[in-house]
């Protein structure tokens, strides 16, 4: 992959700038806006011990450090989600990074699925930026690991835009735009991993993988204070640094995302996965319908055939 530039700066002041990026889909890193939390202030072990160390949890363990670790043929080597306090996950986490509290089942407020009630206190020491609707906010959710945590190249799934607002430690981030899925290699859209790139973008295969090679993508420092924006669709990574990981992020609404072959394929995921019954998936009329759709997408362009040259198969 060739890195091609850094995550701009702005300050949390330059109103124009963050809207113009927001609307355009561009990720920025925003400053001078988290530091001035009280969680940035307050946000350590102890106090969480302290607050709220005794309320229920999962969280996920990996068999390395990367979380998800994925085989070759898609296959996750996750356990199951493990449950304890958040003390007790603390304590882990402080000896190992094949443990993971994320997001995805931590959630201090949500429209819809679950929210942790009892860390809901600490949404008191965050506040929701100017710049996003409050209607706009799906999900507030709490990210937290030790040192050498690391995820693998891959899109939020939910389509939402992320703000991603680094409290403590820091995080290197890689990040590829959805036009680059032609050379990402992603899981078919059969796989629950379809939203992951098969190549290993730390040490990638460009025998296997040749057109990862040539794949365009921006890196940068998450430094705690800082705010990420992080589009919708957007391929991403981090590296997690510092022994005590905090972050807290905004899943929103992303009224302004293009259609193209990242979002299309998602969607087409989304109707497929959700219609047909779990055990007829294997079934080779619908595996076939699939994997046509899979490579549909993933050749899909500005440019494409119109529906009546297809169905005269003059494409």
């Amino acid at each position: 992959m060739q890195i091609v530039g850094r995550l701009e700066r702005v300050d949390a002041a330059q109103d124009a700038r963050i809207g113009a990026a927001i609307s355009a889909g561009t990720p920025i890193i925003i400053t001078g806006l988290v530091d001035r939390w009280a969680a940035s202030r307050r946000w350590s072990a102890a106090h969480l011990v302290e607050q709220v160390g005794s309320a229920p949890i999962e969280y996920r363990r990996s068999p390395s450090s990367v979380h998800p670790q994925i085989d070759p043929d898609g296959t996750m080597q996750q356990r199951p989600n493990e449950r304890g306090t958040l003390r007790d996950y603390l304590e882990q986490m402080a000896q190992s990074p094949c443990v993971f509290l994320d997001a995805n089942l931590v959630c201090l407020a949500s429209r819809r699925g679950r929210v942790n009630h009892e860390l809901a206190a600490l949404l008191a020491d965050i506040e929701r930026p100017a710049f996003l609707d409050a209607e706009d906010v799906d999900t507030i959710g709490l990210w937290l690991s030790g040192r050498g945590v690391k995820t693998r190249l891959h899109y939020d799934r939910n389509g939402r835009h992320n703000f991603n607002a680094q409290i403590s430690g820091r995080k290197d981030v890689v990040l590829v735009p959805p036009t680059e899925i032609d050379k990402l290699y992603p899981f078919p859209i059969s796989s629950p991993t379809y939203n992951f790139t098969r190549v290993d973008h730390r040490a990638p295969d460009i025998t296997r993988y040749p057109l990862f090679s040539a794949a365009a993508g921006l890196e940068g420092t998450l430094e705690a204070g800082e705010l990420l924006f992080l589009p919708a669709f957007w391929y991403h990574a981090f590296t997690h640094r510092g022994d005590f990981n905090l972050n807290v992020n905004y899943w929103t609404d992303a009224a302004s995302v293009s259609l193209g072959p990242a979002s299309l394929r998602n969607e087409l995921a989304i109707v497929l996965l959700a219609s047909i019954p779990a055990q007829e998936r294997d079934d080779p009329r619908w595996t076939g319908l699939m994997q046509a759709v899979d490579e549909r997408c993933l050749r899909w362009s500005r440019r494409r055939p119109t529906i009546d040259e297809i169905l005269a198969g003059s494409e």
